[in-house]
């Protein structure tokens, strides 16, 4: 089990860190969130791996990293990168290891920082065997594939545009570059609990149908998308071995696609040929599944934004107030349908022209004063007028909000058109004026109150008003005050102490509580007197019922707006005409379909005028005596409006008749809607199914088109495969024999840096590659020569081949090498820029050594033949003088033994001289024919048999050695 050590200041994190690391049972985890702490524990404790998340001030785990290294070399890990740049440094020079902790992921993160710690402790092993070396190296190559596989999604992840692009180019990416066989994408259905199959590759329909709608509540699916644990099910057959059988599945990995930490769905991929997956692939796919749940996070996010824009779009274009979007500068950058309508200007009449332009002219230069305060917020509202393009004015209240269009800083105005109400408002203010007058000659009720002494007294009118005992009322202020209804008294109070302090008069209408629960309406006003100082005396007022007027009044406003609310509010246009077909009211709707005001419609003679001539008889006959007399409903029908500037267009019409009490015709109505889009909209249709008809005539000839070059590709492909498997081969052949050849051989480029040697050459220099790769090649020369060979050696870069150059080499050892080196230099495709040269030697070393030898065993030899021929006088001048002195003894048998003795000497020097002639033909065949060896052991054969007969000429005896 692996002792780990977890110190961080964020004790949710180090809960979930232990326990997902310990479950199962293949890591001890203890936790600690000082670094005090920690120093405590790994004192007295043996951890095999510390990790450390310290983020806070002072406390960034770089002083317990300093702490631990004074007493020990275990593996380290940061799980946050920090923001010192010596810190960083001091990491590595530790020896410690940062893991890119990200926010959001954390069971995720736990479970990679599980493959991180398996690695270290393994690298931390004290002994490494060489196979385990090599296990290393080849787990290392397979890291770096899965790397370049997540690159590579990545990039797809990235360049997706839309979420069913995504789905398929990654499932199709990892179930590829990962050597899996088919797969899946889940997405979570929140509302039912349930997840569906989204997407799927190679995957049996049979096992989608199985699979395809599951219950995320439910084991093992629970795990995957409310846990976020990845599931990776290695020999499926122990799982299931029905659905393995059934299906060919050996081996599944289903990882959940996260986004804000919940599962939105599961990427599910298997293999129908292997039964394991490694840790690296573990790795990259949760790795993938991570990316691939935020990249889904953000398309869905870009569509809700897209959706967004397009409803605040569509919203305002259906407002029926008039809306402006006007940049800083005052121009006009957008307006919704309505403002069209209403104002009779087309949108590419305005944009682009100042709100100016369309304004009162007698409050443009109060407009200009107000823009700037609306710019800066201080001010929202305004009731400035505007002026269609008819010359109308139109009365309206606008609030202005700053706020953003398409990016750029914007004010937006909406304007409600209140001409209607303003009408009604002047024609309302006049008749309280002069009811307000009337009430004051009137006096109808009056009541005074004594200030000082706080004594009122009410006319009988009052007291009848208030239904109150003149006897039992206790006549002071406070008690007319208690007479009022008590939601109203305050403001009555307040009213009345206004006008008092201000010493202005007041009017003011509030309700009256009836005992028996019944509330009456009064109006009251008040004046107040004051003596010279201002002081006040008294207060004289009147007092009105206007119960039945306000009752008729409210009734009256309500069934007003409830009808305006209805006939202003809706989108189609309402007409009312006589039966002369006189208009007799329209909605505004209807004034911005046909270009005319109310005022303009009704001073029209009938509404035939506003009738293209050609639909006028058929209306008359068809609609109204035919249906509207004697139906009183016309039905659905259409016809064509002239507007205002002449434009004929078509519109849509129900038109119903309205009958008093006793059944007599008042008036007709109707419901009018302008489809001069709907009819476009129909035209383009048509326009466009001819388009796509013919389009698909064209497609079909295109796609015979395509099957054609679709199989010229797939030809192309294959003689292409067929080119890169021969490059192959001969790129693996022209390797081989390098790598093999029995002759050094060294590769350098135009710098003379050494690229590539072989294993011969390795074993000639003593040396191995990785101590001469990239290496001056000057380093192979002894220093007394190294200037001169690398003079030689530039001759290769002119286009010199060398064929039989001799040059030295120095071994590791200091040992010197010459080699015999023939050489080719290698060129661009251009042939003038050279890439490197490339050299093979052969080692002249012995030879050069036995050719010396040679010569001076030839030398010998010449000096042992010259001493011969000597040697040869010399014996026959002293053998003349024996056999001169032999004459002259008395002894005649000594003498004759002497002669006989001389006599066979001489043959012997005879001998000798037939040897040195025949040893001179030999010499010179050995000269010109050249064997070092036959060269050596001749001349010492030679020399040695010569030297020996010479010794054993001079003893007593005489021994001859044959020099063949």
């Amino acid at each position: 089990m692996i002792s780990i050590i977890y110190a961080d200041d964020k004790v949710g994190l180090l809960r979930l860190g232990k326990q997902i690391l310990e479950q199962n049972d293949e890591f001890s985890v203890d936790t600690c969130t000082t670094i005090q702490e920690s120093l405590e524990k790994i004192i007295h404790h043996t951890y095999d791996v510390i990790i450390t998340g310290f983020s806070k001030p002072g406390i960034d785990g770089i002083d317990l990293l300093r702490a631990v290294r004074e007493r020990s070399s275990i593996p380290f890990i940061f799980l946050k990168s920090p923001d010192n740049r010596e810190d960083l440094l001091e990491i590595f020079r530790s020896n410690a290891d940062i893991f890119p902790w990200k926010e959001g992921d954390e069971e995720s993160l736990f479970l990679i920082l599980a493959l991180k710690i398996r690695q270290l402790v393994q690298r931390n092993q004290p002994e490494i065997s060489v196979s385990g070396l090599k296990s290393e190296v080849e787990t290392l190559r397979h890291r770096g594939a899965m790397l370049r596989i997540l690159n590579e999604i990545i990039s797809e992840v990235n360049n997706a545009q839309t979420i069913s692009d995504l789905l398929e180019k990654v499932l199709d990416k990892s179930i590829r570059l990962l050597n899996f066989d088919a797969g899946g994408i889940y997405f979570v259905d929140t509302n039912s609990r349930t997840a569906h199959i989204v997407h799927s590759q190679n995957l049996p329909s049979g096992f989608i149908a199985e699979v395809d709608d599951v219950s995320i509540d439910k084991e093992p699916y629970k795990t995957m998308f409310v846990r976020n644990q990845p599931l990776f099910i290695e020999n499926y057959a122990r799982v299931s071995p029905e659905r393995s059988q059934k299906y060919g599945l050996c081996s599944i990995a289903t990882l959940p696609l996260i986004a804000e930490g919940k599962a939105i769905g599961v990427l599910n991929i298997a293999s129908m040929r292997r039964y394991l997956i490694s840790d690296e692939e573990k790795e990259t796919l949760i790795l993938i599944s991570r990316e691939l749940g935020s990249a889904i996070e953000r398309l869905f996010a870009e569509e809700e934004k897209i959706k967004g824009a397009q409803n605040i779009r569509t919203l305002f274009h259906s407002i029926d107030d008039i809306v402006f979007v006007i940049d800083l500068k005052g121009d006009i950058i957008a307006m919704n349908t309505a403002a069209e309508q209403r104002l009779s200007y087309a949108k590419q009449e305005l944009i682009g022209r100042s709100i100016l332009d369309i304004l009162a002219p007698e409050k443009r230069e109060e407009a200009l004063g107000l823009y700037q305060k609306l710019v800066d917020g201080t001010e929202k509202d305004n009731s400035i007028p505007i002026i269609a393009k008819d010359g109308t004015r139109i009365e309206v209240d606008t609030k202005v909000s700053r706020g953003t269009w398409d990016g750029q800083d914007v004010l937006i105005g909406v304007s409600r058109d209140v001409t209607d109400r303003r009408r009604f408002e002047d024609a309302l203010q006049k008749s309280e004026r002069r009811l307000s007058e009337a009430q004051h000659l009137a006096k109808t009720g009056s009541w005074e109150l004594d200030i000082p002494a706080n004594r009122l007294s009410w006319s009988d009118v009052i007291f009848e008003i208030f239904e109150l005992d003149p006897l039992q009322f206790g006549a002071t202020y406070e008690a007319f005050l208690n007479a009022i209804h008590p939601d109203d008294r305050k403001a009555v109070d307040e009213a009345y102490s206004v006008s008092v302090r201000e010493k202005t008069p007041y009017q003011i209408e509030h309700r009256l509580l009836m005992p028996d629960g019944r509330i009456k309406f009064v109006l009251e006003r008040c004046e107040t007197k004051y003596d010279s100082s201002g002081k006040p005396l008294s207060s004289l007022g009147t007092v009105q019922d206007i119960t039945e007027q306000k009752i008729a009044e409210l009734s009256l406003k309500e069934k007003d707006l409830r009808y305006r609310e209805i006939f202003e509010g809706n989108f189609d246009g309402f007409v009312m005409v006589d039966l002369a077909g006189r208009v007799l009211d329209a909605n505004q709707a209807y004034c911005s379909i046909v270009g005319y005001t109310l005022e303009e419609l009704k001073a029209l003679d009938s509404f035939y005028v506003i009738t293209a001539e050609k639909w006028r008889t058929w209306e008359q006959e068809e609609i109204w005596k035919k249906r509207l007399f004697f139906h009183g409903y016309s039905g659905l029908f259409e016809k064509e409006y002239i507007r205002k500037n002449g434009e004929i267009f078509p519109v849509e019409l129900q038109a119903y008749a309205s009958y008093s009490i006793d059944g007599t015709l008042q008036f007709l109505w109707a419901v009018v809607r302008d489809i001069t889009e709907r009819k476009q909209a129909e035209e383009e249709r048509e326009s466009l199914i001819s388009t796509i008809q013919k389009s698909n005539a064209d497609l079909n000839v295109t796609y015979e088109q395509l099957l054609q070059t679709e199989q010229e590709l797939k030809n192309q492909n294959a003689a292409l495969t067929l080119s890169r498997e021969s490059f192959r081969e001969t790129n693996e052949y022209l390797e081989n024999l390098i790598a093999y050849a029995n002759v050094p051989i060294i590769i350098w480029d135009p710098s003379f840096h050494i690229k590539r040697v072989n294993r011969s050459f390795e074993l000639l220099i003593g040396r191995p590659a990785e101590e001469l790769i990239g290496q001056s090649i000057r380093i192979l020369f002894p220093s007394d020569t190294a200037d001169r060979t690398m003079r030689l050696l530039q001759t290769t870069l002119d286009g010199v081949r060398w064929e039989t150059t001799e040059i030295d080499i120095m071994r590791k050892d200091g040992a010197i090498r010459t080699l015999l080196w023939n050489s080719a230099t290698l060129y661009t495709p251009d042939g003038q820029t050279p890439l490197a040269t490339i050299a093979q030697g052969y080692d002249v070393t012995e030879k050069n050594r036995l050719e010396r030898e040679k010569e001076s065993a030839l030398e010998q030899i010449q000096n042992n033949l010259a001493i011969l021929a000597i040697l040869n006088d010399e014996i026959r001048n002293p053998l003349a003088i024996i056999m001169a002195t032999a004459s002259m003894l008395d002894d005649t048998d000594t003498a004759d033994i002497i002669d006989n003795e001389v006599h066979r000497i001489d043959q012997l020097v005879t001998q000798l001289d037939q040897r040195w002639l025949q040893s001179e033909k030999v010499l010179n065949m050995i000269r010109k024919h050249y064997n070092p060896k036959l060269c050596l052991q001749l001349g010492n054969k030679f020399s040695l048999s010569f030297f020996s007969s010479s010794r054993t000429f001079l003893g007593t005896s005489v021994t001859w050695s044959n020099p063949s």
